[in-house]
């Protein structure tokens, strides 16, 4: 068993590998994004507007992806715990200010499926990637 600690640098290797390999086209994210045991995702680092969604993340979230962008922020809204989603936010913004393409923003998030009143935690992590 990790440790918290060892859990997110093996995430951030993760991660970071991944993006490496789509930004020199050595994969794509459709062919590893299914392979992935989690929820893999991309969103818009302006909008935050959802771009794609794996296989997991659908069946969990029940929601395809064009569901989740239709709904736009109100599906945030509707999963998510309003005070952590803030927090989360805040977060987001000052990574997008500062990171140099390198960082990686690990951080967790208060989330409960549609057809669920309970939330739990879910372990985040999150790098800037421009795949021009």
């Amino acid at each position: 068993m990790l440790t918290e600690n060892e859990f997110i640098v093996n995430s951030r290797i993760q991660v970071d590998g991944l993006a490496s390999a789509l930004k020199r086209k050595k994969v794509s994210l459709e062919d590893v994004g299914d392979l992935i045991p989690g929820f893999v995702h991309l969103n818009d680092c302006h909008s935050h507007e959802m771009t794609y969604l794996n296989k997991n993340g659908q069946e969990e979230w029940e929601s395809s992806l064009e569901d989740i962008r239709e709904q736009g922020v109100d599906w945030l809204l509707n999963i998510c715990h309003k005070d952590v989603l803030k927090q989360s936010f805040d977060k987001i913004k000052t990574f997008n200010k500062v990171d140099d393409g390198f960082g990686i923003l690990s951080y967790y998030q208060f989330a409960r499926k549609p057809s669920n009143d309970n939330y739990q935690w879910y372990f985040t992590s999150k790098k800037r990637f421009d795949n021009s």
